[in-house]
């Protein structure tokens, strides 16, 4: 993506610089644009200054990029570029070229009411809006979700004790049978962590043990007491 973004602003640099040569202004070239007889020209007279200030604050945004990804951090802390951090970009960008075209001092532009320069500002205002008001609902729905996810997995962290249980617990009580089996290794990944370096599986053997009631019967016990083949009876009569 990153170099994508590059490539794409190297061509648009590249191609303005052929255009307009190196002694440029943004007016001066809103100006050319405005006033030259392409068939577009009251549309690229708006586009142009969003690709401007586009290039601009996607450049300013790749350096931060680099400066992070070759940063001292840890690999699963560094900022990573997103889709979504282009898409606002492009709407930030939008709304500052719209507002300079306004609110700049541009004596050549037709900006009367009901000219074909304003109509395409209230079509691009339109756009801009029904793109923007989707994102931010998105960004702010996410936001929620994440709240949760985050709070769950503190939660397993900080009590995994009771998470397996609670598990464990919920099939028992989900059970169709006089009993039912369940197996260690099953239930840690149902949970998640497992297979992998810091597993809990004494905690979930643990919390399997503890939800024996009566004659409820392990069935198959690793030679070391704790493993993921540990299997454990639990009879509906002993959970009603």
């Amino acid at each position: 993506m990153i170099l994508m973004s590059l490539v794409g602003l190297f061509r648009f640099q590249v191609m303005t610089l052929i255009l307009f040569g190196f002694n440029f202004t943004l007016n001066s070239i809103v100006k050319s644009i405005y006033e030259s007889s392409f068939f577009l020209n009251d549309t690229f007279t708006i586009v142009y200054p969003i690709l401007f200030f586009s290039s601009i604050i996607v450049t300013i945004y790749l350096f931060w990029i680099g400066l992070k990804v070759n940063s001292n951090q840890n690999v699963n802390d560094k900022f990573k570029p997103r889709l979504s951090h282009f898409m606002l970009i492009v709407i930030a960008s939008s709304f500052i070229g719209l507002i300079y075209i306004i609110e700049a001092d541009l004596s050549f532009v037709d900006s009367t009411s009901g000219s074909s320069l304003e109509r395409i500002q209230n079509v691009f205002m339109i756009l801009l809006a029904s793109i923007l008001i989707p994102i931010l609902f998105n960004l702010f729905g996410n936001n929620s979700k994440n709240v949760d996810v985050i709070k769950d997995i503190e939660n397993k962290v900080e009590n995994p004790m009771n998470h397996f249980k609670e598990l464990i617990s919920a099939k028992i009580e989900a059970m169709k049978g006089n009993y039912i089996e369940l197996v260690s290794g099953d239930i840690h990944r149902e949970i998640g962590g497992y297979p992998g370096a810091n597993h809990r599986m004494p905690t979930c053997c643990n919390a399997m043990r503890d939800l024996m009631s009566n004659d409820d019967e392990i069935v198959y016990s690793p030679k070391k007491g704790n493993g993921a083949t540990l299997k454990i009876r639990y009879y509906k009569k002993n959970h009603v």
